[in-house]
């Protein structure tokens, strides 16, 4: 039983699997680029709070740190 494989078959498969690899990286791109907003969206709120909560602790601090101070 002899099966002769076409001279275009493994061309026409590497160009597909090619094509396929392309697609692929296309959509990891566009993947990759909302990933990259969104960590930098939660970095800039994270940034925020950490923000806020430090100069509420200062002020709270700065103020007990000047009776302290005084007192003394």
């Amino acid at each position: 039983m002899s099966f002769t494989i076409p001279s275009w078959l493994p061309w026409s498969l590497t160009a597909l699997a090619i094509g396929l690899v392309l697609l692929q990286s296309l959509s990891h791109g566009r993947q990759i680029k909302a990933l990259r907003g969104s960590l930098k969206d939660r970095c800039d709120t994270l940034g925020r709070e950490l923000h806020a909560t430090d100069e509420r602790q200062h002020g709270s601090g700065a103020a007990a740190g000047g009776l302290r101070a005084s007192a003394s």
